[in-house]
Parts: C-alpha cells; sequence; structure tokens
C-alpha cells in the first residue's frame, strides 16, 4: 500500500512539472513583454513639414512616363503630402501647387485653390497625363515666374520649395540658367530622378540647390518611388519630427535625441 501511495506522489509530481515547462514556453507572454511590444509596433515618430511654407511641385508629363507610370507619380505626390501640415485656416501650415510639364508646362492646381487635405488629396488624383517632349528649363521658368507670385497665392515672408519629379533629361532647352535664377529667387530645390535615362545625376544636380547630395535623390524605376519617401522627407522637413502624445518614455526620449542630432 505505501508503495501505491508513493507511486500516485511521484505521478502527479511529474504532471505538475510537466504543466509548468508548457506555461512558460508557449503561453501568453506577461503584462510587461505585451506592453513593449504593442509600443514598438503601434507607436512611432512621424516627420512633418509643419512650418509654413509654400511649395510647387513640378512633375514630368512627358512621352516616356507613360499613363501607369505618372499614376504612380501621382500616388507619390499623395504621400509626400500626408507628411505637410495643412492649415484650414489662418496662414500658418502648408501650401501645395503642382505644375505638370513636357514641351510647355500646365499649372494644374495654384498654391491658394486647395487649403484643405481632402480637396488637395481629390485634385492630384485628377491630374490628367499631359504627353510630349521634355522642356524642364521652360517649367522652371514657370515655376518662378507664375507659381510663386502673390495673386496666386504665394506668401510674403514664407520658405518656398520646388520639387522636380523627372525620368528623363530635358530634350528641348538646358535648365541650368532658369535654375539658377530659380534658387537666386529663394527658391529651395528638390530633384528627383527616377530610371536610368531620367537619373541623368549630373542635369538634376546642376537644377538642385546647394549641397546637391540633401537635394538630389535617385530611384531606379517608379515602383520604387514609394521606398524612398521616408529618406525624402527627412531630406526636406529635416528640423520636425512629432511624436503621438501617447508614446511611451522611451520612445519620447529617441525622438529627443534624433532632433537634436541633426
Amino acid at each position: 500500500m505505501l508503495r501505491i501511495i508513493f507511486l500516485f506522489l511521484l505521478l502527479c509530481d511529474v504532471v505538475v512539472e510537466s504543466h509548468g515547462k508548457d506555461n512558460s514556453t508557449t503561453g501568453s507572454p506577461v503584462l510587461g513583454e505585451v506592453t513593449t511590444a504593442s509600443t514598438t509596433t503601434s507607436k512611432g515618430n512621424t516627420r512633418k513639414c509643419r512650418d509654413a511654407e509654400d511649395i510647387v511641385i513640378v512633375i514630368d508629363g512627358s512621352w516616356s512616363v507613360g499613363v501607369p507610370n505618372f499614376q504612380k507619380i501621382k500616388e507619390f505626390i499623395g504621400l509626400l503630402v500626408r507628411s505637410f501640415s495643412i492649415k484650414t485656416r489662418g496662414d500658418g501650415g502648408v501650401r501645395v501647387g503642382v505644375v505638370q510639364y513636357s514641351k510647355n508646362p500646365r499649372a494644374e492646381f495654384l498654391l491658394n485653390d486647395h487649403l484643405t487635405r481632402e480637396a488637395l488629396n481629390a485634385a492630384i488624383a485628377d491630374i490628367p497625363y499631359k504627353g510630349g517632349n521634355t522642356a524642364t528649363g521652360r517649367a522652371l521658368y514657370f515655376v518662378r515666374t507664375y507659381m510663386f507670385v502673390s495673386h496666386h497665392g504665394a506668401r510674403e515672408g514664407v520658405k518656398r520649395k520646388a520639387i522636380i519629379i523627372t525620368d528623363g533629361l530635358s530634350i528641348l532647352d538646358d535648365p541650368r540658367s532658369q535654375a539658377k535664377l530659380l534658387r537666386d529667387s529663394n527658391v529651395e530645390v528638390f530633384t528627383i530622378g527616377v530610371g536610368g535615362q531620367g537619373g541623368d545625376k549630373a542635369e538634376l544636380e546642376r537644377i538642385s540647390s546647394h549641397p546637391t547630395n540633401e537635394h538630389t535623390m535617385m530611384v531606379k524605376d517608379f515602383d520604387h518611388m514609394i521606398h524612398i519617401k521616408k529618406k525624402f522627407i527627412k531630406k526636406f522637413c529635416p528640423q520636425k519630427i512629432v511624436t503621438s502624445s501617447s508614446s511611451s518614455p522611451t520612445s519620447a526620449t529617441t525622438t529627443e535625441e534624433t532632433t537634436t542630432g541633426r
């Protein structure tokens, strides 16, 4: 009888030990682990252009782009706009205008046409593809003399920036002189070259503001444009990082180090 009782107790110990091992390897994590995981996946730093800025986006609508790739350019612009602080009231925040160019430039909308995010997104989606040969110099002249003027929404004392997105060399003109005039009018110029032909870095750097390595970006094709969005915004809006108010203290510390480190 004693031997039977001893074997029964030994069996119970084995069952309890085995159950404890299962919990430690496959059971739910402790509360601290759940909190850490949710913080790193659902929280994060978002870089925003929050200062008052007038931004004109200049997009290549020449034949070499094509309709499918032109749609990808519009999608990329939509992603950029999400990083801009669009204010519906007052004179602060970011205003956006868009120019499409080929042989001749065309204002798709002016800086003061769409002052809400919803209207801006709808206007970008509705831009029709132009087609034609490439004359980047004419587009830069148009940006300086037509877009960045007060009666078309440009504001005095506000930062002015231009983003040129192209897939090819300027065939019909040399953009260097007009690029210099644009930069000399206090417009900070950024360029994005797409594809092998569009990625003529030398021409883009002659258009861009200095230092050119901070204002010129290359991407191998239109499918990869969305992958450079974060990197481009870091160059375009280097001074501001917004952290959600519910972020953990660790995230807030990281934000401060990142902001002061640039």
